[in-house]
């Protein structure tokens, strides 16, 4: 249940539209670098698993750059993005913080990742120190973390405002409550407040 419920969060991750639009820039991209280069050049892409090298005739024919050919080349590398992504999330510490009324809400991007302890200028869902957090109920609330003490644990909810501003915080655009709570007010006004 745990591996199958890491896919689908890897999946939510992969199908929301951000997503998307980093494809759109990715292959935007090789566009660019390719732009004035010979056919037979060949451009070298290095990334944190290695790095392959693309030829500009290839990127010239196959990368696309359409809305509708970008969202086809979203859609197709899904699966393939997905599954690796899904185990590194099964791999680390997993912690269901659950309150016993309905404390937790969800949001229009409701898989967040926060740096948490991690000081790399990239990181990701693999990246050791970076929080996860996932709201799967107005009673219990996902934390994939490396602090926690065992592999997968269950906690009792000692604050329900830190997790209110975690959904709040990675909110594009809308959050969802199963009841009006005045913590969601003060949340979204602390975020909406201009930085010092």
């Amino acid at each position: 249940t745990r591996k199958n419920l890491a896919r689908f969060l890897a999946t939510l991750l992969m199908r929301h539209p951000a997503a998307r639009e980093m494809v759109g820039e990715v292959n935007q991209r090789l566009r660019d670098l390719a732009s004035g280069a010979a056919d037979d050049a060949r451009i070298a892409i290095r990334g944190r698993h290695g790095h392959a090298e693309v030829s500009v005739a290839d990127i010239k024919e196959y990368v696309a750059t359409s809305a509708d050919e970008v969202r086809t080349d979203w859609l197709r590398q899904m699966p393939a993005v997905a599954r690796p992504l899904g185990d590194q999330l099964f791999a680390r510490r997993w912690g269901l913080i659950f309150a016993e009324h309905d404390a937790f809400i969800t949001s229009d991007n409701p898989l967040a990742l926060d740096r948490g302890t991690c000081r790399r200028a990239k990181f990701g869902i693999g990246t050791p120190g970076t929080l996860v957090f996932f709201p799967v109920s107005p009673q219990r609330f996902l934390v994939i973390a490396d602090e926690w003490e065992w592999p997968f644990m269950h906690y009792k909810l000692d604050d329900e405002r830190v997790f209110i501003r975690r959904v709040v915080c990675s909110a594009a655009r809308f959050v969802f409550a199963q009841r009006e709570n005045p913590l969601i007010a003060q949340a979204i006004a602390a975020h909406n407040e201009p930085s010092a």
